[in-house]
Protein backbone atom coordinates (compact mmCIF):
# COMPACT_ATOMS: atom_id res chain seq x y z
CA UNK A 1 0.00 0.00 0.00
CA UNK A 2 2.70 2.33 0.85
CA UNK A 3 4.29 1.14 -2.31
CA UNK A 4 1.20 2.52 -4.55
CA UNK A 5 1.15 5.72 -2.45
CA UNK A 6 4.46 6.58 -3.51
CA UNK A 7 4.23 5.66 -6.69
CA UNK A 8 0.66 7.38 -7.23
CA UNK A 9 2.12 10.69 -5.41
CA UNK A 10 5.62 10.66 -7.47
CA UNK A 11 3.80 10.12 -10.82
CA UNK A 12 1.15 12.67 -10.16
CA UNK A 13 4.07 15.20 -8.74
CA UNK A 14 6.01 14.71 -11.83
CA UNK A 15 3.81 14.07 -14.74
CA UNK A 16 1.33 17.21 -13.30
CA UNK A 17 3.93 19.57 -12.35
CA UNK A 18 7.38 18.13 -12.99
CA UNK A 19 8.34 17.83 -9.54
CA UNK A 20 8.93 15.25 -7.20
CA UNK A 21 8.47 17.59 -3.81
CA UNK A 22 5.12 17.84 -5.20
CA UNK A 23 4.10 14.31 -4.95
CA UNK A 24 4.10 15.17 -0.97
CA UNK A 25 0.92 16.75 -1.69
CA UNK A 26 -0.94 14.22 -3.10
CA UNK A 27 -0.03 11.49 -0.55
CA UNK A 28 -3.37 12.54 1.77
CA UNK A 29 -5.47 11.86 -1.42
CA UNK A 30 -4.34 8.41 -1.69
CA UNK A 31 -5.57 7.90 1.69
CA UNK A 32 -8.85 9.12 0.47
CA UNK A 33 -8.87 6.88 -2.42
CA UNK A 34 -7.37 3.90 -0.57
CA UNK A 35 -11.01 4.66 2.37
CA UNK A 36 -12.94 4.18 -1.34
CA UNK A 37 -11.74 1.21 -2.48
CA UNK A 38 -11.92 -0.48 1.20
CA UNK A 39 -15.36 0.87 0.88
CA UNK A 40 -16.15 -1.36 -2.04
CA UNK A 41 -14.37 -4.03 -0.82
CA UNK A 42 -16.58 -4.11 2.23
CA UNK A 43 -19.74 -3.95 -0.30
CA UNK A 44 -18.81 -6.56 -2.30
CA UNK A 45 -17.90 -8.86 0.38
CA UNK A 46 -21.30 -8.04 1.89
CA UNK A 47 -23.04 -8.67 -1.75
CA UNK A 48 -21.46 -12.21 -1.97
CA UNK A 49 -22.64 -12.87 1.74
CA UNK A 50 -26.31 -11.56 0.78
CA UNK A 51 -26.54 -13.97 -2.56
CA UNK A 52 -25.20 -16.96 -0.41
CA UNK A 53 -27.88 -16.20 2.51
CA UNK A 54 -30.36 -15.85 -0.36
CA UNK A 55 -29.49 -19.21 -1.14
CA UNK A 56 -29.68 -20.76 2.55
CA UNK A 57 -32.74 -18.95 2.79
CA UNK A 58 -33.82 -20.90 -0.35
CA UNK A 59 -32.40 -23.86 1.10
CA UNK A 60 -34.07 -23.59 4.31
CA UNK A 61 -37.81 -23.25 2.70
CA UNK A 62 -36.95 -26.61 0.87
CA UNK A 63 -36.09 -28.50 4.01
CA UNK A 64 -39.41 -26.90 5.99
CA UNK A 65 -41.46 -27.98 3.55
CA UNK A 66 -40.39 -31.19 4.11
CA UNK A 67 -41.60 -31.13 7.20
CA UNK A 68 -38.29 -30.43 9.03
CA UNK A 69 -38.59 -28.55 12.29
CA UNK A 70 -37.33 -25.12 11.97
CA UNK A 71 -34.58 -26.11 14.14
CA UNK A 72 -33.33 -29.15 11.64
CA UNK A 73 -33.78 -27.15 9.08
CA UNK A 74 -30.90 -25.05 10.14
CA UNK A 75 -28.48 -28.15 10.86
CA UNK A 76 -29.55 -29.71 7.45
CA UNK A 77 -29.34 -26.23 5.61
CA UNK A 78 -25.57 -25.99 7.39
CA UNK A 79 -25.32 -29.45 6.06
CA UNK A 80 -25.93 -28.89 2.38
CA UNK A 81 -24.37 -25.37 1.89
CA UNK A 82 -21.23 -27.14 3.31
CA UNK A 83 -20.89 -29.28 -0.06
CA UNK A 84 -20.73 -26.39 -2.07
CA UNK A 85 -18.76 -23.50 -0.16
CA UNK A 86 -16.11 -23.70 2.07
CA UNK A 87 -16.16 -23.69 6.31
CA UNK A 88 -14.51 -20.43 6.99
CA UNK A 89 -16.72 -18.65 4.47
CA UNK A 90 -18.93 -15.94 5.79
CA UNK A 91 -22.19 -17.48 5.30
CA UNK A 92 -21.06 -20.92 7.14
CA UNK A 93 -19.89 -19.08 10.05
CA UNK A 94 -22.48 -17.19 10.38
CA UNK A 95 -25.32 -20.64 10.01
CA UNK A 96 -22.69 -22.22 12.33
CA UNK A 97 -22.93 -19.26 15.06
CA UNK A 98 -26.95 -20.01 13.99
CA UNK A 99 -26.78 -23.22 15.16
CA UNK A 100 -24.52 -22.85 18.52
CA UNK A 101 -27.22 -20.65 19.50
CA UNK A 102 -29.82 -22.62 19.11
CA UNK A 103 -28.20 -25.53 21.02
CA UNK A 104 -27.30 -22.64 23.82
CA UNK A 105 -31.29 -22.18 24.10
CA UNK A 106 -30.96 -18.71 22.09
CA UNK A 107 -34.41 -18.44 20.10
CA UNK A 108 -33.87 -18.80 16.98
CA UNK A 109 -35.75 -15.13 15.98
CA UNK A 110 -33.29 -13.80 18.73
CA UNK A 111 -30.31 -15.52 16.39
CA UNK A 112 -31.78 -14.24 13.07
CA UNK A 113 -31.41 -10.66 14.80
CA UNK A 114 -27.99 -11.20 15.92
CA UNK A 115 -27.07 -12.21 12.43
CA UNK A 116 -28.51 -9.19 11.21
CA UNK A 117 -27.11 -6.91 13.48
CA UNK A 118 -23.62 -8.66 12.92
CA UNK A 119 -24.07 -8.36 8.72
CA UNK A 120 -25.79 -5.08 8.67
CA UNK A 121 -27.70 -6.32 5.24
CA UNK A 122 -30.74 -4.94 4.74
CA UNK A 123 -32.09 -7.96 3.42
CA UNK A 124 -31.12 -10.16 6.38
CA UNK A 125 -32.39 -7.44 8.49
CA UNK A 126 -35.74 -7.64 6.97
CA UNK A 127 -35.70 -11.64 6.91
CA UNK A 128 -35.39 -11.44 10.70
CA UNK A 129 -37.52 -8.88 11.39
CA UNK A 130 -40.39 -10.88 9.34
CA UNK A 131 -39.50 -13.67 10.96
CA UNK A 132 -39.19 -12.08 14.76
CA UNK A 133 -42.75 -11.22 13.77
CA UNK A 134 -44.01 -14.15 12.70
CA UNK A 135 -42.80 -16.02 15.35
CA UNK A 136 -44.26 -13.67 17.90
CA UNK A 137 -47.69 -13.53 16.75
CA UNK A 138 -48.21 -17.20 15.52
CA UNK A 139 -47.70 -16.82 11.63
CA UNK A 140 -47.09 -19.49 8.92
CA UNK A 141 -43.53 -19.66 9.44
CA UNK A 142 -43.35 -21.98 6.25
CA UNK A 143 -44.94 -19.53 3.97
CA UNK A 144 -43.37 -17.06 5.52
CA UNK A 145 -40.05 -18.15 4.74
CA UNK A 146 -41.14 -19.14 1.31
CA UNK A 147 -42.28 -16.06 0.08
CA UNK A 148 -39.42 -13.79 1.87
CA UNK A 149 -37.16 -16.27 0.81
CA UNK A 150 -38.62 -15.87 -3.36
CA UNK A 151 -38.37 -12.14 -2.46
CA UNK A 152 -34.95 -12.08 -1.40
CA UNK A 153 -33.72 -14.46 -4.71
CA UNK A 154 -35.11 -12.21 -7.34
CA UNK A 155 -33.94 -9.00 -5.89
CA UNK A 156 -30.64 -10.73 -5.79
CA UNK A 157 -30.69 -12.31 -8.84
CA UNK A 158 -31.35 -8.68 -10.43
CA UNK A 159 -28.65 -7.20 -8.44
CA UNK A 160 -26.00 -10.26 -9.95
CA UNK A 161 -27.32 -9.42 -13.78
CA UNK A 162 -27.21 -5.72 -12.90
CA UNK A 163 -23.33 -6.25 -11.37
CA UNK A 164 -22.10 -8.45 -14.45
CA UNK A 165 -23.42 -5.92 -16.62
CA UNK A 166 -21.45 -3.10 -14.98
CA UNK A 167 -18.46 -4.90 -14.13
CA UNK A 168 -17.14 -3.96 -17.81
CA UNK A 169 -18.52 -0.68 -17.26
CA UNK A 170 -16.08 -0.92 -14.36
CA UNK A 171 -12.89 -1.84 -16.66
CA UNK A 172 -13.50 1.06 -18.98
CA UNK A 173 -13.51 3.87 -16.25
CA UNK A 174 -10.50 2.11 -14.73
CA UNK A 175 -8.60 2.04 -18.30
CA UNK A 176 -10.08 6.15 -18.91
CA UNK A 177 -8.83 6.79 -15.65
CA UNK A 178 -4.71 5.80 -16.33
CA UNK A 179 -5.09 7.76 -20.11
CA UNK A 180 -4.51 11.14 -18.92
CA UNK A 181 -1.46 9.75 -17.24
CA UNK A 182 -0.38 7.91 -19.83
CA UNK A 183 -0.59 10.68 -22.61
CA UNK A 184 1.40 12.77 -20.28
CA UNK A 185 4.19 10.13 -19.67
CA UNK A 186 4.06 9.84 -23.85
CA UNK A 187 4.73 13.42 -24.42
CA UNK A 188 7.15 13.97 -22.01
CA UNK A 189 9.13 11.18 -23.61
CA UNK A 190 8.51 12.48 -27.42
CA UNK A 191 7.52 15.78 -27.32
CA UNK A 192 8.85 17.22 -24.25
CA UNK A 193 9.22 20.63 -25.41
CA UNK A 194 5.40 20.56 -25.81
CA UNK A 195 5.29 20.55 -22.13
CA UNK A 196 7.78 22.63 -21.41
CA UNK A 197 5.72 25.63 -21.35
CA UNK A 198 3.39 24.35 -18.39
CA UNK A 199 5.94 23.51 -15.81
CA UNK A 200 8.01 26.00 -13.99
CA UNK A 201 5.31 29.11 -13.86
CA UNK A 202 2.41 30.22 -12.49
CA UNK A 203 0.20 29.60 -15.87
CA UNK A 204 1.14 26.43 -16.17
CA UNK A 205 0.73 25.44 -12.23
CA UNK A 206 -2.97 26.85 -12.52
CA UNK A 207 -3.61 25.24 -15.88
CA UNK A 208 -2.69 21.87 -14.44
CA UNK A 209 -4.39 22.36 -11.39
CA UNK A 210 -7.32 22.65 -12.91
CA UNK A 211 -6.93 19.53 -15.45
CA UNK A 212 -6.33 17.39 -12.10
CA UNK A 213 -9.14 18.58 -10.27
CA UNK A 214 -11.54 18.06 -13.38
CA UNK A 215 -10.03 14.59 -13.57
CA UNK A 216 -10.64 13.85 -9.73
CA UNK A 217 -14.02 15.01 -10.24
CA UNK A 218 -14.53 12.89 -13.41
CA UNK A 219 -13.35 9.79 -11.17
CA UNK A 220 -15.39 10.54 -8.46
CA UNK A 221 -18.50 10.16 -10.86
CA UNK A 222 -17.59 7.28 -12.71
CA UNK A 223 -16.90 5.51 -9.45
CA UNK A 224 -20.30 6.52 -8.16
CA UNK A 225 -21.76 5.96 -11.96
CA UNK A 226 -20.89 2.17 -11.36
CA UNK A 227 -21.52 1.20 -7.73
CA UNK A 228 -24.86 -0.79 -7.70
CA UNK A 229 -27.14 -0.40 -4.65
CA UNK A 230 -30.44 -1.60 -4.80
Amino acid sequence: MILKAALFAGLTGVLFYNSILSALIFLPFWHLYQKTEKASIIEKKKFDLNMDFSDAIACMSGVLEGGSSIENAISQTYRDMALSHDKESPIMKELKLIGNGLNNNIRIEDAFLDMARRTDIEDVRNFADIFATAKRTGGNIIAIIRETSGTIRTKTEVSRELRTVMASKKLESDIMRTIPYLMLAYLRLSSPDLLEPLYGNLTGIVFMSIMLMLYAAMSILASRIVRIRI
